[in-house]
Order: C-alpha cells, then structure tokens, then sequence
C-alpha cells in the first residue's frame, strides 16, 4: 500500500510541478524584438547531458543549461533542489521526463526552482519573451 501511496504523491507532485511551471516559465507571450538563436550554452552554465539514465542530483549553486533534447528515461529520477536554476539554451531545447522515471523537485517562495531561457537567466532577454525555450514534457501512462 505504501508504494501506492508514494506513487500517487509522485504524480501529484510532477503534475502541480507542471503547473507551476506552465505559469512561471517564460512570462508574456509577446515575441521578442531582439531575435536570434543561441548556438549553445554559456561558459558559465553546467550542460546536463542529453540522456540522464541513472539518478542524478542537481547542485543549487549551479545553472544547468539544456542544449537541445534532455531526456530522462530508464526509471532515473532527477533531484533538484530548491533554489536551482536550469535554463534552455536554445529555442529547441526541452526537457522530456519519460513515463517511470522521475522529477523531483521541491522549490520554496523563497528558493523556488526556476525553469527558463539562456537569454532570461543572463539578463539578455528584454521582454522575457515567450519562445526562447522548449519547455518540459512529463510523459506518462494514459489509459
């Protein structure tokens, strides 16, 4: 019973994650003026791989950087903890969490976890423009 009840507070809590991210990720969605595509991630961004296989634990002091597809998939979980920024490098970066693998991630008001673009976290975004990053898919089993 108890894996059922851990179960069910994992989906609750991805789908209140996707929640707030769907509301806080990328501001208005007014286009941005500045244009341009970001070839890669800065200097200064930790790249997560592209294939996160096996648990991995984010470090809040670092800004992870998504360049392009990261997947999380063979039943991993991803930890990230409060305070935690991971940005999207380019407009096609994205991040997929597949069905049976995990996200955990518990952000506070005052260290919340953020999702974001490149252009964003390096204060280069103007207008903070919708488009600037893919976003973050939670595959999952539909029946």
């Amino acid at each position: 019973m108890a894996k059922n009840e851990k179960l069910v507070s994992t989906i609750a809590l991805s789908s209140l994650t996707a929640a707030l991210l769907t509301f806080t990720g990328c501001g208005s969605s007014s286009s941005s003026s500045s244009g341009g595509t970001v070839a890669s991630c800065d200097s200064s961004f930790e790249v997560l791989p592209s294939t996160i296989s096996a648990d991995m634990t984010l470090d809040a002091t670092k800004i992870y950087g998504m360049n392009g597809k990261v997947k999380v998939t063979d039943g991993a979980v991803l930890t990230i903890p409060e305070g935690t920024t991971v940005a999207g490098c380019t407009q096609s970066s994205f991040m997929v969490i597949d069905a049976g693998s995990q996200l955990n991630a518990v952000g506070t008001q005052a260290k919340p976890i953020v999702f974001t673009s490149q252009k964003d976290a390096l204060k280069q975004s103007t207008s903070n423009a919708a488009g600037e990053w893919g976003g973050l898919v939670l595959a999952g089993n539909a029946y």
